[in-house]
């Protein structure tokens, strides 16, 4: 700890070499591409101000190193804000800004929304992220999944896994896309039916923003329940070829970027762990050992086609490293991903189509406890087009087709034996080739009325999933925006959402193919409020009401609304689509956002209440309902590059189900006391994180150092009690614990 003190006082003192940045573009209509005239761009929180010339072009010279938000505006269109990382690496950096169309000059056009981006089609539940937002955040180890943990309506799930439980939903109810290609999961170790795993093999510096949608998403994002992230890699550097090398909590690597020619650019990045070298430190039993490689190569056809080839692959392998109960288990998976995306623009229309490849291969052998045998080669073939067409000033409408077919073996075997709830459990042994696909179209329409005050969506999704008896669903949604003034909009959002149960769920049992759709009726209000342009509330109550959950047959209190948070899968049972029950609540968020220098912070609040109906009737929360969750962000930023910031994360204890001692000790395992199914409650959750950063330009090369801190007051916060076999006891199985994390980024 005092080195990593000497180190963050040296930061605090050190300032980069004086250099100065040109930062120049041009400004063009969005749906033309036509030139600009006299636009105004303006320097946030500065005097300096161009207006653009005949060309659109615009340039602000001698700048000095840092990070600039600029505002560019003009009459008749909507504003637009961007943020940008000037660094002497670059010596200047050329910039195309593109503004859309305001149809209505007679309506306010409210500048402040640019820094809560939101688009029309979008009501509620909805969060922005860019780059750097996303990397200086406290406790995120620069993970793009990781970020989002700390999202108004995201529970706390375990520190060492990327679990999203958003709003109550298990990880299974979950999308992720990166350019619009469906990833299976995005994260290192994830179990197959689910979205967890320990860290995402995205590659941070390859994207660009993010959105993420907490609910009451548009009907094309997928058959999913909870939560949508939608991921953008940006384009390549097409003007200079760019290395960094890299050391962070994520592992040790290389980002390489540059042109191809004056229309194509390419990024690829590779990245190691190293995480065996500071294991005594994560408290898990199978310590990871991996790889993973991102690329894009992006092509411009024209100024109106483009079209982008995607990868990313990964290499996971992990063992026991002491003695104890999971010392025989063993750890292989790869995962690769392959997508080409084209777009293209027209006057009145976007159009965009993804042809992608899935495959994921697991292999695991889960000896210790159990005998018991994963081994899935799991291949997808995805299309996916999409048309936005504008019929009128008022009306846009997307229609949209994808289609997924799949060729997989699946390989399972578990032994029969008794489960933790003392129910008897038949072995489990298939080996089966799945050749299945799943189809899907829909349509939404956005339309605007009172001078565009009042936004409404109302479109349709259809799916069919040919694996079940029942396959097919219709998920009808709606959502509207009312301008109350140029600052308070109240929002809504109703929807029946649909989702079919997963592959390996369908298999284990020949009558799981009577399973249906689980079904989520779902409700959101929302009001925000501007109170400047970078300060801004948001309340949003909602209700989601599950039918159709798949529960078990031989744990009959057991529902799979509580399963696919572990790396070890518990959803391997004959199963019945009779679980039902809801999840409610209310998130608020007051956030104080600062693209440039200065303070910013976010204060968020969550109230939570859920009950749910497995086999046995006998009511019980979800899992991971904590009731009350508190986050508060706050940071600085320096102009001379030093970033100083913090994460607090408070949440009472999550439900859980004690032991029955007499049982367990007297069969030599442990037996839950079914009378307290999810009825205890696990101590309450605190964590503080702290992060100091500095980016230092030195000739024309960057250094960028951090320094973070897990867990600061190094509090014992416990995820679950479980029986351990090897010391024939209950044991607690531990968050993380407070970890001094050096991070570094050379650019040349």
């Amino acid at each position: 700890m005092r080195i990593f003190t000497f180190i963050a006082l040296t930061l605090l003192l050190m300032t980069p070499l004086n250099s100065q940045v040109r930062l120049y573009g041009v400004v063009e209509d969005s749906l033309n591409f036509s030139p600009i005239s006299y636009a105004r761009v303006a320097i946030y929180r500065s005097e300096k101000v161009v207006f653009t010339g005949n060309k659109g072009e615009f340039s602000f010279d001698k700048m000095p190193p840092g990070i600039y938000t600029i505002i560019v505006s003009k009459e008749g269109y909507f504003s637009e804000v961007q943020t940008y990382n000037l660094d002497s690496l670059k010596n200047e950096l050329n910039v195309n800004i593109y503004l859309r169309p305001f149809e209505s000059v007679t309506d306010t056009i409210n500048i402040s929304g640019n820094f809560y981006r939101k688009y029309a089609n979008i009501n509620t539940s909805y969060i922005n992220a860019g780059y750097e937002e996303m990397r200086k955040a406290p406790g995120a180890l620069e993970d793009v999944i990781k970020y989002f943990a700390s999202s108004p309506g995201v529970s706390i799930g375990n520190d060492i896994s990327n679990e999203l439980i958003v709003r109550g939903g298990s990880p299974v109810e979950n999308l992720t896309l990166i350019d619009g290609l469906e990833i299976q999961n995005p994260n290192h170790y994830g179990a197959p039916g689910s979205t967890n795993g320990i860290l995402s093999y995205i590659n941070l510096k390859l994207v660009r923003e993010v959105d993420f949608f907490s609910g009451g998403f548009p009907p094309k994002y997928g058959d999913r329940l909870s939560g949508v992230m939608d991921i953008k890699f940006k384009d390549g550097n097409r003007k200079k070829h760019i290395r960094d090398l890299n050391i962070s909590a994520t592992g040790a690597g290389g980002f390489f970027e540059g042109p191809i020619t004056s229309r194509s650019s390419y990024m690829f990045s590779a990245r190691r762990s190293y995480l065996e070298l500071i294991k005594k430190y994560l408290l898990i039993p199978l310590i990871p050992n991996y790889w993973d490689f991102n690329g894009k190569i992006s092509y411009d056809l024209s100024r109106k086609d483009k079209i982008s080839l995607l990868g990313l692959f990964a290499i996971d392998n992990a063992g026991p490293h002491e003695e104890g109960d999971y010392m025989y288990d063993t750890i292989n998976v790869k995962i690769l991903s392959v997508g080409i995306n084209y777009s293209k623009t027209g006057k009145k229309f976007d159009v965009r189509m993804i042809f992608g490849y899935n495959w994921n291969f697991y292999k695991v052998n889960f000896l210790s406890l159990e005998n018991f045998l994963l081994d899935i080669n799991d291949n997808m073939i995805s299309f996916k087009q999409e048309l936005d067409y504008k019929l009128n000033k008022n009306f846009v409408v997307n229609v949209f087709t994808s289609g997924n077919y799949f060729f997989s073996k699946y390989r399972v075997k578990h032994d029969a034996g008794y489960n933790a709830s003392n129910y008897y459990t038949p072995a489990v042994s298939f080996d089966n080739n799945v050749n299945t696909y799943k189809l899907a179209c829909g349509f939404n329409i956005t339309s605007t009325f009172l001078k565009n005050k009042l936004t409404l969506n109302a479109g349709l999704r259809f799916d069919n999933f040919e694996l079940i008896n029942d396959k097919l669903s219709i998920s009808p949604r709606v959502g509207l925006s009312y301008q109350l003034t140029p600052v308070t909009t109240i929002n809504a959002n109703a929807g029946i959402h649909f989702q079919s149960p997963e592959i390996l769920w369908v298999l284990v049992d020949p009558n799981n193919r009577n399973l249906d759709y689980i079904r989520v009726d779902e409700l959101v209000l929302g009001l925000e409020h501007l109170f400047s342009s970078d300060l801004k509330i948001s309340v949003e109550p909602y209700l989601k009401q599950y039918y159709n959950y798949p529960v078990s047959v031989y744990d009959p209190n057991f529902i799979f609304i509580n399963s696919g948070v572990e790396i070890y899968p518990n959803f391997l049972d004959m199963a019945l689509s009779s679980g039902k029950g809801y999840f409610t609540g209310v998130d608020v968020t007051f956030q104080k956002k600062n693209p440039s220098n200065g303070f910013y912070w976010t204060m968020a609040y969550s109230f939570t209440k859920s009950k749910f109906l497995a086999l046995a009737g006998d009511i019980q929360p979800a899992q991971f309902d904590y009731g009350n969750q508190i986050t508060a962000i706050a940071g600085y930023k320096f102009k001379f590059g030093l970033g100083i910031s913090s994460r607090f994360k408070y949440a009472k204890g999550r439900p859980y189900t004690p032991f029955d001692m007499d049982k367990s000790y007297e069969y030599g395992r442990g037996i839950y006391d079914k009378s307290m199914y999810n009825k205890a409650n696990m101590p309450d959750y605190c964590r503080l994180d702290v992060r100091v950063d500095q980016q230092l330009n030195i000739g024309d090369t960057k250094l960028s150092v951090y320094i973070e801190i897990i867990n600061l007051l190094n509090r014992t916060n416990y995820y679950i009690y479980r029986w351990s076999y090897y010391n024939d006891k209950v044991m607690g199985e531990y968050q993380i614990t407070r970890v001094p994390i050096l991070g570094l980024s050379y650019q040349f």
